[in-house]
C-alpha cells in the first residue's frame, strides 16, 4: 500500500471521528479499500456507513455504479467515495444521482479543526436555528453563505440548507458566534 493511499485512509478515519462515526473495520481489496462504520441518527438508531477508496485512475461510472449497488444491497445508510485519482464527468453525475458523497482527489485530508486559527464549526440544531430566526427576525437565505464544496462543510457532512454554527474566541468580544447557510455551488 503506497503513501497516498495511507494518507487518504487516515483522512477517512478523521472524517469518521469528526462526524461521530465509529469505525468497525477496514477491508483492503485488490482494487480498493473500504472503511466501514456506524453512527447514531437524531433518534438514536444505529446506521451503517461505508467509505470506499478506489485505486482506479480515473474513477469511472462503473466503479460508482458498483459501489452504489453495494451500498443499496448491503443495507448501508450512507456511502462515501474518496478518490486517489480524478473522477470522470459521468462518475460525478452518477454519484450525485445515487446520493453518494464524494471527495475530490485534490481534497486536503487533514484535520482542519486541529489548527489554532480554525474556530469551532458544527452543524446547528433545529432548536438553535429556530432561536436564531426568532431573535433576529430573519430568513435563512439572509445568512452569509458557505459552499457545500467548502472543505469544512465536506468534513462535517453538511447538506444544502444546513446551517453551520461557528464559535470564535475574541480578545475583545469574548466568545463570538456566527452562522452560515450551506448552499450549492450553482446557487449564484
Amino acid at each position: 500500500m503506497n503513501q497516498e493511499i495511507k494518507k487518504i485512509i487516515e483522512g477517512c478515519k478523521q472524517i469518521f471521528e469528526i462526524r461521530g462515526y465509529k469505525i468497525l473495520k477496514i477491508e483492503n481489496y485488490e482494487d480498493c479499500t473500504d472503511v466501514i462504520g456506524e453512527f447514531k441518527d437524531e433518534s438514536g438508531n444505529k446506521k451503517k456507513v461505508i467509505a470506499r477508496i478506489p485505486y482506479k485512475d480515473p474513477v469511472g461510472v462503473n466503479v460508482v455504479r458498483d459501489f452504489a449497488e453495494l451500498v443499496e444491497n448491503e443495507g448501508y445508510n450512507h456511502g462515501m467515495i474518496l478518490a486517489i485519482s480524478r473522477y470522470t464527468h459521468y462518475a460525478k453525475k452518477e454519484a450525485q444521482k445515487a446520493k453518494l458523497e464524494f471527495f475530490p482527489n485534490n481534497f486536503a485530508y487533514v484535520n482542519l479543526f486541529q489548527h489554532y486559527l480554525v474556530p469551532k464549526h458544527e452543524i446547528a440544531t433545529k432548536e438553535e436555528i429556530q432561536a436564531l430566526k426568532k431573535k433576529y427576525s430573519l430568513k435563512l437565505w439572509q445568512l452569509p453563505r458557505l459552499y457545500q464544496s467548502d472543505p469544512v462543510a465536506k468534513i462535517l457532512g453538511a447538506k444544502v440548507g444546513d446551517v453551520i454554527k461557528i464559535t470564535r474566541k475574541s480578545p475583545t468580544a469574548g466568545v463570538y458566534v456566527t452562522y452560515r447557510l450551506v448552499v450549492a455551488k450553482e446557487f449564484y
